[in-house]
């Protein structure tokens, strides 16, 4: 599936989403729909393990909403609560997800690249939440997770003054996990992407839920959750192969499946 503001492609075991909506990748009520969409689609699909995330063009990964859908009172909180709900869906998605962030990122586009599980940037970009220079606030979870990511300190800073950092900056400060030459920075994260794909799907999924919701509690419940996912991982065949793969000093074959849910 393919809407003319979001395209899919399907390669070796993940899936590449590109927000395609020049010139600035705006993410308008369409884009979020279709992104909410191709979520169900791939989480369905077991021959996609993990997904990257990347806009078209050069300039700009997305610079966040589209403002003109801001005009009435009621329209961008309405909108806030949209944008809210896909991108808790992709934060919580079983598979991992990898932002390659080859553009800007203002906004509600740096707000989509934290809710995914891993960020790659290119050399050279800006990173930023402007909103309080419209006179609003960001309202698609950027208070929360850049506060997770960076710290209270640096995400109030950003925040409140609306400035933007470079991708240096961003990855001292814990907001991104690595920096490529814009050359090769897809490259970089399809292969990544790629590694991840051969790697135990029912594994990543306990990990994933494990870290997320374990950060959004106190530690014992945190260890409740690691604990269950080990009781289910455990179980899989993957598990099973996996050690014995390591006692007999042979390569995994995992089946890269998630079994239940």
């Amino acid at each position: 599936m393919s809407s003319e503001l979001l395209i899919i492609e399907r390669k070796s075991g993940y899936a590449v989403l590109t927000l395609d909506n020049p010139p600035v990748n705006a993410l308008s009520t369409e884009i979020l729909a279709a992104l909410d969409a191709a979520l169900d689609l791939i989480r369905c699909e077991d021959a996609i393990k993990s997904l990257v995330i990347v806009g078209s063009g050069e300039k700009y990964f997305s610079a966040g909403a589209n403002i003109k859908e801001f005009e009435s009172p009621d329209a961008g909180p309405s909108n806030g609560t949209k944008g809210q709900a896909v991108f808790l869906k992709l934060e919580k998605f079983p598979k991992p997800v990898i932002a390659a962030i080859q553009g800007n990122a203002f906004g509600g586009g740096l707000e989509l690249s934290l809710s995914c599980h891993l960020r790659m940037a290119a050399e050279g970009i800006a990173l930023g939440l402007p909103e309080v220079k419209l006179g609003i606030i960001p309202g698609w979870g950027g208070t929360q997770r850049l506060t997770r990511l960076a710290g209270r300190t640096r995400a109030l800073e950003m925040i409140l003054t609306g400035n933007p950092i470079d991708a240096k900056q961003a990855l001292a400060w814990g907001i991104v996990n690595r920096v490529y030459p814009r050359e090769t920075l897809l490259s970089e994260t399809e292969s990544l992407a790629e590694r991840v794909a051969h790697g135990p799907s029912i594994a990543y999924r306990a990990i994933l839920r494990a870290v997320i919701e374990g950060a959004d509690t106190d530690m014992e419940k945190g260890l409740a959750i690691e604990q269950q996912g080990s009781r289910e991982v455990f179980k899989s065949s993957d598990a099973k192969d996996g050690i014995s793969a390591f006692l007999g000093k042979r390569p995994p074959k995992f089946k890269c499946v998630i079994e239940s849910e």
